[in-house]
């Protein structure tokens, strides 16, 4: 079971790789989009307010972005993460450089950390927030000082309807490639979630009933054990678990081999439980041992008959590839609360009691 789960874990690490790769490769398509529109949008002010060097950064960007969609399949997904980050935070950092806090690029600098914190980790997400605070305050700073000053006058540039064209698209295509790049990976963390839960009841599935017989495990039969005990001693009523050990069938295996066994635990199995109540469970808790537990209502007397129904059943041939097999069963009982009370006592007391039964049948 061990191994089965690192597996499960291995294999859950790689699907999310594979999720934030297809993340990136979708938001470098939204960057290629982004660049397309906004580059035009943005140079058309040229004549209004000259060629900028922000106008020339984005332009370099969408050149970049085109040939990285273009070889997107053969760059690695780290460097596809990096070289995102950086376009959009390189792009916001010369908005700001060059127009200040009317930049309508400082969105890039949000989206920078959003894909760092999605791509890598919410540290990176958080130190390049703190990156692009700094690099805020460097700017407010470097303006506010007379360091840097805006190609326009402030006044003149509200009242451009270029420059707000340039922020109502650059904000809206960020917006729509931030969502629906969330979304898609919202999607596939939610298929992963769902496989892996699917895995988990698998594997709750294998933990829980046997896989030749299909009945309950040793594990699932404790647990029914100890909630029929808690029931029981509310109600004050006896609970009986009978211990079942079939006879012969080590000769079986050894004759006709495994497979024939293997038929023989799956007839067995298919008897016990044809001669149960639906509130019973039979169990098989080892390689040719079996348990059964009979609910309240119930008692000594009545669990004797089913031990003797059970024996009767078992005596009978089973058949395989034309021939009849022969085995039998040696049954054990012991009674809540008379014979124990707790689960490992009541299973030691019946075990007890089946060799006792097997001993009188050979003797």
């Amino acid at each position: 079971m061990g191994w089965i789960h690192d597996q499960d874990e291995l294999q859950t690490q790689v699907r999310y790789r594979l999720i934030r790769e297809r993340f990136v490769d979708h938001m470098w398509r939204g960057a290629l989009l982004l660049g397309l529109v906004g580059v035009p949008v943005s140079l058309i002010r040229v004549p209004e307010i000259g060629l900028q060097p922000t106008m020339v950064l984005h332009t370099v960007m969408l050149s970049v972005s085109l040939l990285v969609n273009l070889y997107l399949n053969r760059i690695g997904p780290g460097t596809k993460g990096l070289l995102l980050v950086l376009l959009f935070w390189l792009s916001g950092l010369g908005g700001l450089l060059n127009f200040g806090m009317l930049a309508a690029s400082l969105w890039f600098l949000a989206f920078a950390a959003m894909v760092a914190g999605t791509v890598w980790s919410l540290r990176a997400g958080i130190a390049t927030s703190v990156a692009a605070l700094l690099a805020i305050l460097l700017a407010g700073a470097g303006f506010t000082q007379g360091w840097l000053q805006m190609p326009v006058d402030a006044s003149d540039y509200v009242l451009s309807g270029g420059a707000w064209l340039n922020l109502a698209v650059g904000f809206g295509l960020v917006l729509m490639v931030m969502l629906i790049g969330l979304g898609s990976y919202q999607t596939a963390v939610k298929a992963l979630l769902t496989e892996i839960d699917d895995q988990r009841r698998e594997i709750q599935h294998l933990a829980t009933l046997d896989a030749l017989t299909g009945l309950p495990t040793l594990r699932l039969a404790r647990d029914r054990i100890e909630m029929a005990l808690q029931g029981a001693t509310r109600s004050r009523l006896e609970v009986a678990l009978l211990f079942i050990d079939l006879d012969r069938f080590k000769a079986v295996n050894d004759r006709h081999g495994h497979e024939a066994g293997d038929a023989v635990l799956c007839e067995v199995a298919r008897r016990l439980t044809a001669l149960l109540r639906p509130g019973d469970t039979a169990a098989r808790v080892g390689g040719d041992e079996f348990l059964v537990l009979l609910v309240p209502p119930t008692g000594r007397d009545e669990a004797g008959e089913v031990a003797q129904r059970i024996e009767e059943a078992l005596a009978w041939p089973l058949p395989w590839q034309g021939q009849p097999l022969r085995i039998g069963a040696s049954v054990g009982i012991a009674v809540y609360p008379q014979d124990g009370r707790t689960a490992q006592d009541l299973r030691r007391h019946a075990d007890a009691a089946m060799y006792d039964s097997k001993r009188l049948r050979t003797a």
